[in-house]
Formats: C-alpha cells, sequence, structure tokens
C-alpha cells in the first residue's frame, strides 16, 4: 500500500517487469527466473538442464545465481520487501546498505500490513497509527511531532472518508520521504567518498519553477523576458538530472575545475550524449521528450538510458564498464523518478489535446509550489536523519 510508488518506478526505470528486471540481472530467461524463485522458496537449488545450458552459455557459475538470490532483500529475508529491493539493486556493491536495507525492509513490512488490513477499516486504522509510532522512532522536529500527532488523531478517529483518504496521502509522503532521505545520506557519503559536505542530493532533481520564468504579483500571470509562457514553466526531475549530468560531461570533456554557467541547448546536449548511444545517435527529439514532462512511459528515461548516456560520457567499452572511475549515480535516477511520481496526476492531464493554455499555466504553478512544500519537508527528514544516523555510528 505504503511502497506502491516504489514497485511501479522499479518497474518503470527498467522498462520490464519484476521478473523481467531480475531475469536481465542475472542474464536468464524470464522463465527460468520463476523457477529459481520457486525452489528458492523451497531451499531446493539444483539447477535444471536448461538453465545449466544458460549457465555455461553466458561463462557464470552456479554459485554465482545463488549469491545474488541469497543477498536480495526479498530472498533473503523471505518476504516480499519491493522497496529494498529497488536500493538494493540501484546501489553500488560496496555502498554500506544494511542500516537502509532494513529501514526499508521495515516499510515494506507495514506496507504489506497495510495492504491486506484496507478492507477493515478498523485494522487499518491501527497498522497507520504503528506506522506512524515507527517514524517517531527516527526523531522527529517539532513540526513533524505536531504534524505526526494530528495525522495520528485523525486517523483513528475521523469518520470523514475525505479527511481519511488526505491523511493517508500525507503519511504516505513522510514515510516516502523517510526512506528516500536515510538512502540519500548513505548513497552520497560513499558516492563522493567522503569528500563533499552532507547535502540532501535526491532534493537536486525536485522539481522547480524556471529560474527564468517571472510571476505578476498583481495578476499571478507568468512571463519569460516579458511574453507570456506556456511551455517549459517547471524543470522537470528528468531534465534536473541530465541537466547535472551535462555539468560533469563538461568537467570530463574539459578537464578543469570551472562549472558550466548555462547548461547548453538540446542540439548540443544530444551531441556530447551521443557515443556509442545503441551504437546510434541520440536525437535531439529523443532528449527533448525526456527533458519535459511526458505522460507516455514508451519515452521515459531509465536505467538502460542512464547507461548508455554516462558510458558516452567516459568513453568506455562494455569490458571497462566493470571498474568505471565514477559509476552511474543510479539512486539520483531512482529520486527523480519518485518526484515525477508525485505529480503523476497533473502531468496526465498535461498529455491531453483538450487542454488550454491557461490550464497548463495553472497546473506548471501548482507543480512548483507544491514542489516547495515537498522539498522543505524532505530537506527536513533528511536533517532529522542525518542526526539520528550520527547517534547510530554511521
Amino acid at each position: 500500500m505504503f511502497n506502491q510508488y516504489f514497485i511501479e518506478i522499479y518497474q518503470t526505470l527498467g522498462k520490464k517487469s519484476l521478473v523481467g528486471l531480475l531475469a536481465g540481472t542475472l542474464r536468464k530467461t524470464e522463465k527460468c527466473v520463476r523457477m529459481w524463485a520457486k525452489r528458492a522458496r523451497s531451499g531446493d537449488w539444483a539447477p535444471s538442464k536448461q538453465e545449466l545450458r544458460e549457465i555455461q552459455h553466458n561463462h557464470l557459475r552456479d554459485s554465482e545465481y545463488r549469491d545474488i538470490f541469497d543477498n536480495l532483500p526479498s530472498f533473503k529475508q523471505k518476504s516480499a520487501l519491493h522497496t529494498a529491493d529497488l536500493i538494493y539493486q540501484a546501489t553500488l556493491s560496496n555502498q554500506n546498505l544494511e542500516l537502509v536495507i532494513q529501514i526499508a525492509s521495515d516499510f515494506d513490512r507495514l506496507s504489506t500490513k497495510a495492504f491486506f488490513a484496507k478492507s477493515n477499516l478498523s485494522d487499518l486504522r491501527n497498522v497507520i497509527a504503528d506506522a506512524l509510532t515507527w517514524l517517531r522512532g527516527f526523531g522527529l522536529d517539532e513540526n513533524e511531532s505536531s504534524t505526526v500527532q494530528r495525522l495520528r488523531e485523525e486517523v483513528l478517529n475521523t469518520d470523514d472518508l475525505t479527511i481519511f483518504k488526505n491523511d493517508i496521502v500525507e503519511i504516505r509522503n513522510l514515510l516516502h520521504f523517510h526512506i528516500l532521505s536515510c538512502w540519500d545520506l548513505v548513497f552520497t557519503s560513499c558516492y563522493f567518498e567522503g569528500l563533499a559536505e552532507p547535502y540532501p542530493s535526491f532534493d537536486l532533481v525536485c522539481p522547480r519553477l524556471d529560474p527564468s520564468i517571472e510571476i505578476n504579483a498583481a495578476t499571478g500571470n507568468l512571463s519569460r523576458n516579458g511574453t507570456p509562457v506556456e511551455r517549459n514553466i517547471v524543470q522537470s526531475p528528468i531534465r534536473r538530472l541530465l541537466d547535472m549530468i551535462a555539468v560533469l560531461c563538461d568537467q570530463v570533456k574539459r578537464r578543469n575545475c570551472t562549472f558550466l554557467k548555462k547548461i547548453p541547448d538540446d542540439t548540443k546536449l544530444a551531441s556530447w550524449f551521443s557515443n556509442s548511444f545503441k551504437n546510434q545517435k541520440l536525437t535531439e527529439k529523443t532528449l527533448t521528450k525526456w527533458r519535459i514532462w511526458m505522460p507516455s512511459t514508451k519515452t521515459r528515461f531509465g536505467y538502460e538510458d542512464l547507461d548508455n548516456i554516462w558510458w558516452a560520457i567516459f568513453g568506455l567499452s562494455k569490458n571497462e564498464r566493470r571498474n568505471p572511475p565514477c559509476p552511474p549515480p543510479y539512486p539520483i535516477l531512482v529520486a527523480a523518478a519518485f518526484w515525477e511520481k508525485l505529480f503523476d496526476k497533473q502531468t496526465r492531464r498535461l498529455g491531453l489535446s483538450d487542454i488550454s493554455p491557461n490550464e497548463v499555466e495553472k497546473i506548471m504553478l501548482d507543480i512548483a509550489l507544491r514542489s516547495c512544500r515537498y522539498a522543505e519537508s524532505y530537506k527536513t527528514r533528511w536533517k532529522q536523519n542525518l542526526a539520528w544516523m550520527k547517534t547510530k555510528g554511521v
């Protein structure tokens, strides 16, 4: 229930089903993965003849497959832990994940309890109250504490279905920010090898109003250089991620310590990102679709796309990718997908043909305002988790 976003992100970024994602990780067919999963639950690891042929073909030992299953949180703990699996598969193997995986696993278990309790209102109220009690254990600031107390009282006592549903959405967001900020802290520390001061990296891909946009204080109308605007009002999470990659790409190309003052246009970026991109050039049209709010899943930016761009920047062949100088920041891609998910309802409306310019402006401004509130809430939870993790010696 609470982890539905992470399940959808897990599948969207890989552009496959959960079984398909695991099959890609193992370099096996989906049929074989299902057979292995079934035997993993029963404890029987003897491979079939078909699997042995695949193992020999891919030059992988039976033990290597077993290690992957043994370490995947869902198989290791014999429970459906989709958020923990997402974090495990998107994070570098040398990062200290034990604490984050445990927190994500606890969150997944609460989500499962809420899912099975949703048909009984009394049981659901109790599970949600348990989730808020669990969150309190990580430390809350004064505002968070007040919010959690209000939500707890309303969830346990209100008979107003609208208030109850709104409370669940607010609680879900609090839990999501908690999980992501814990992961953010560990990822950022390990990725930059302690060279940077603690900073909420996932906040860097939160959507925001384009800095070039001006808001008329009297009318609330939006403009750019005095001209009314209909497009590029809000910078999408994927656009902000690609801008980050562009800055890094410029650093790699020029090898100096000065940073870009302005992000290049899509034509130039496409040429920067094109080397070895699926053995073809990355088109400006594809890049533009990635950078704007695009509700179509066919054009979603995923793991494979990040891989291709990243390796193109460093000019690495497939054989050289095992020990890259700087591996792709998959967790930040997950964070970008999460921020996009929060605004799915509005962005789906943007894809309709009958939408008016005024409505586009209204939706975009609403996204910008909400993203500011979400970013502040996220940074508050990040600061609290930073303090909590310091007490744990992390």
